[in-house]
């Protein structure tokens, strides 16, 4: 008798738990914002002149998400990630690397997924960041990190990160931006379709 509780037990754990991760994988994906300061271009001009980099492609895959927690006081001190961008043009380029059409280089993105053991994502997102989307177009301003050589930064969160096959995804200043965007896609706008 007590062999078939036993048996019986270890058959309703695996449904028991498979029950309830099916459930928590099927509630919503969570978003976490992340607050701080961004210091914006003040026109399209000043982020011309102030950014390293000028690229227009499209991110592969994100190869690398790094989420910090403080054990301490049990929270997110800090998460973004690693995107791979494979370059079709380069417009501008001040850095001391030689970068071509077809190179892939890292871009850190202000945005993190994980998965939890129940099946729940949970994206945390500095500000209205959006991270790129795979296989689409955008114009990158980048600047080199000086912490991280070979990494590059979107310059000043959402003004360096330009969409040119999806809508603007932006909520803070969004007026400003979009306008910069569009001066931006209108500058580079035979390079943009030298690409289609």
């Amino acid at each position: 008798m007590r062999y078939k509780k036993i048996i019986l037990l270890l058959l309703l754990l695996p449904i028991t738990f498979g029950g309830i991760y099916t459930f928590n994988s099927l509630s919503p994906d969570k978003k976490i914002i992340i607050h701080g300061k961004t210091i914006p271009y003040d026109d399209f001009a000043h982020m011309e002149n102030e950014t390293q980099l000028v690229v227009i492609g499209k991110k592969i895959k994100t190869s690398e998400t790094i989420i910090t927690e403080d054990p301490e006081v049990d929270r997110i001190i800090d998460a973004y990630s690693i995107a791979d961008f494979k370059i079709s043009k380069v417009i501008n380029n001040k850095t001391n690397k030689e970068l071509k059409s077809s190179d892939v280089i890292k871009v850190l993105e202000l945005s993190a997924s994980q998965k939890n053991a129940l099946g729940v994502t949970t994206t945390f997102q500095y500000e209205d960041y959006e991270a790129l989307e795979e296989n689409k177009k955008f114009i990158l301003y980048l600047d080199e990190s000086k912490s991280d050589p070979g990494v590059y930064i979107i310059g000043a969160v959402n003004y360096g990160k330009i969409p040119l096959e999806t809508a603007e995804k932006v909520k803070h200043d969004k007026e400003k931006i979009i306008g910069i965007h569009n001066q931006a896609k209108a500058k580079y706008r035979k390079e943009i379709n030298s690409l289609k």
